[in-house]
């Protein structure tokens, strides 16, 4: 992984966060189609 896919990845982990601790409901799929990512990824972000 390069040094700007984790800056990436941390980012869009962060901004997913932030969606959740507002209790905004959201499933891997809106967010694999938000940011481009798989939704295995998505899946991964929240881990």
């Amino acid at each position: 992984m390069s040094v700007r896919q984790y800056q990436e990845s941390k980012l869009r982990r962060v901004a997913i966060m932030n969606r959740l601790s507002n209790f905004e409901h959201v499933s891997y799929q809106q967010l694999s189609e938000q940011y481009y990512v798989s939704r295995s990824s998505s899946a991964n972000d929240i881990k």
